[in-house]
Order: C-alpha cells, then sequence, then structure tokens
C-alpha cells in the first residue's frame, strides 16, 4: 500500500521476549481499534466528514519485534488527509490515558467502562511478558514522534488501575432520576403469579442487575 509522505502512520511495536499468544495479539488489536472508533465518534467535526466511517487499517507488518503500521482510511479505502491526522491525536489520547491510570497526571479523562477494558486489552500482551516493551510512534513526512513507552511492569500496573475504576463505575449509585426511559418488561394479570409486573430503566440498569 503505496502512500504519500505527508500521510499521517501510526506505529504500534511490541519488543517481545516470550511468543504472543494469537488471541492475545488478536484481542489487542481489536480493542485498539475499537477504541479508535469511540474515539472518532466523540470527536466535533462538520457532518460532512462521516467521522464514523473512518477506520484503522494495517499498512505493514514488519519483522523482528511485532511492529504495525496503522493508517486511517475512510470508506472506499480513500485516503483523505484530513482524515488520517485523527491517528496523531488518537495516539495523544492513549498517552492521556496511561498516564493518568499510572498516576503521572491527575487529571482524570472522561471514559467510560468500555474505555477501560479496551486499554486492558489492548496492554495484554505486553503485561504477560515480564520482559517485553510497547512503543508508539507516529511518522509524518519521515518525522517520527515517539508518544508513548511503556514496559511490562507498567502496562500490568496501567491494567491494575483500569480495573480498579471499572468497579468503582460498578457501584450502585442513590438518588433520584428524572426524566429517564423506561420500558415495560413483564406484565401479569393475575396477582398471585411470581414476579408480577416488572420495567427496566436502562440508564440505571447498566451498574445493577434486575429489573424494576
Amino acid at each position: 500500500m503505496d502512500m504519500p509522505l505527508d500521510y499521517p502512520v501510526l506505529t504500534i511495536e511490541i519488543q517481545n521476549i516470550q511468543p504472543i499468544e494469537l488471541t492475545d495479539l488478536t484481542n489487542s488489536l481489536l480493542s485498539f481499534a475499537d477504541e479508535y472508533k469511540r474515539f472518532i465518534n466523540q470527536q466535533d467535526t462538520p457532518q460532512t466528514d462521516l467521522p464514523q466511517e473512518i477506520k484503522l487499517y494495517i499498512k505493514e507488518i514488519r519483522s523482528g519485534s511485532i511492529v504495525a503500521d496503522l493508517v486511517a482510511f475512510a470508506p472506499g479505502m480513500i485516503p483523505f488527509l484530513e482524515h488520517s491526522k485523527s491517528v496523531i491525536e488518537y495516539a495523544r489520547y492513549i498517552k492521556v490515558i496511561c498516564d493518568y491510570l499510572l498516576g503521572k497526571v491527575s487529571e482524570k479523562p472522561m471514559l467510560h467502562k468500555k474505555d477501560y477494558e479496551n486499554i486492558s486489552n489492548f496492554l495484554e500482551p505486553i503485561a504477560k511478558d515480564s520482559a517485553s516493551q510497547l512503543n508508539c510512534h507516529t511518522t509524518i513526512n519521515g518525522n517520527v514522534t515517539v508518544l508513548l513507552t511503556l514496559s511490562s511492569l507498567e502496562a500490568n500496573a496501567t491494567q491494575n488501575r483500569a480495573n480498579k475504576e471499572i468497579s468503582l463505575l460498578r457501584e450502585p449509585s442513590t438518588g433520584i432520576r428524572e426524566k429517564v426511559l423506561l420500558y415495560w418488561y413483564q406484565a401479569r394479570n393475575d396477582p398471585k403469579s411470581n414476579g408480577g409486573d416488572k420495567a427496566i430503566i436502562e440508564s440505571i440498569q447498566q451498574s445493577r442487575k434486575g429489573c424494576f
């Protein structure tokens, strides 16, 4: 895949010592791509840009350590430079998340449960290999900018903090909820039947089991 020199490329390098299980590597890249899609959908761009249609593609996988060059394409594999620059902002976004989870910065980014899960899955191959290292850098016009370097120990620490954040999101919340959408889940005419009438408020049930 020939690309112009000014087309940004995001490179993920895993300097592994032990062999990486195929499912771990696959899940890592899938989670990285899913988080990119979530990142794109949160950006303020004109409607004509169709940001939800931009996806990451593997341009090249090189030998040695596992090195994957990723590029961003719009539908039809059209290389719009305007869209491609999103990989640079995305790499910076990943660094902000990792810096927070490692305690390097105090400002907490706006993240959801799925974001933490994606980051944890992305780092799994590095966390499993005690001597491995992750490097992420961008290249444009031949200029390389290193944005993220994590050791296996740091990857483990990032995963642990991500799991802690997930557990905090699962804690039950209290208080009054107004103007929430309610769905009827079960209606029983017989008052003696088990369960009775039930309804679901999805915005509340996300963090709780059962119905109302």
